[in-house]
């Protein structure tokens, strides 16, 4: 149910997010995913799968703490100093792979290089010879919406892929971010017109009275 309810809310979302997803993937030739934050997870609310024979993939709905993987790292990164300090305090993070950061001060600079870059590499971390590449998507509020991530084995994405990587999902998430930003503003003019339309046309309510100027009784009329 609460998986139902989730891809609800982000429907018209992953209306313009597929398109970009199955531009990375076949340009890349790994898995692509979109992942949100829900409580103090990562959760996974769509993909396209690598063609590849050899992939990686998720369900739908499956989950991962925020400091373990490149999505959880990027909206680590950007939640508020409150949240994040809260996160960081936590007195075990668990550890998924003998690559999982644990340690604060690492995960700090983990962060801190996330922020700088605008991307974050998880080699690892999450699942063993498994590696991915994620940066955000943010909204009209300058929040992060959600992460894109590249994922597949770690003996495809060597560094140099990687590299070549980068600046095609640098360029996708910012495009995302500009689309996401034109459609808010466009949502919030139509409200506009409509609520100046709503005030031009509505009936005035009358009360029973009198009009004086020409002392004809009158009561309310609705509309």
């Amino acid at each position: 149910m609460w998986w139902e309810n989730c891809y609800r809310r982000n429907f018209e979302l992953l209306a313009v997010v597929r398109p970009v997803l199955e531009r990375l993937r076949d340009v890349t030739g790994e898995t692509v995913t979109f992942s949100i934050l829900m409580s103090e997870q990562t959760v996974v609310i769509d993909q396209v799968v690598s063609r590849n024979v050899t992939s990686t993939r998720f369900e739908l709905g499956s989950s991962a703490p925020l400091h373990a993987g490149a999505s959880g790292k990027v909206i680590l990164a950007h939640l508020g100093p409150e949240t994040q300090n809260k996160f960081l305090r936590l007195p075990h993070l668990k550890h998924l792979t003998q690559r999982t950061i644990t340690s604060r001060l690492e995960l700090e600079k983990e962060l801190k290089k996330c922020r700088s870059k605008g991307f974050a590499i998880s080699r690892g971390e999450r699942f063993p010879s498994t590696c991915s590449i994620a940066a955000p998507v943010f909204g009209s509020e300058n929040e992060v919406v959600g992460v894109i991530s590249v994922i597949g084995p770690a003996d495809r994405l060597r560094d140099t892929v990687i590299k070549s990587i980068v600046p095609l999902l640098l360029r996708e998430t910012e495009l995302l971010t500009e689309q996401i930003g034109r459609a808010v503003a466009e949502q919030k003019r139509t409200s506009r017109r409509r609520q100046g339309a709503n005030k031009r046309g509505s009936t005035p309510t009358h009360w029973a009275g009198t009009d004086r100027s020409n002392h004809r009784a009158f009561r309310y009329q609705g509309s």
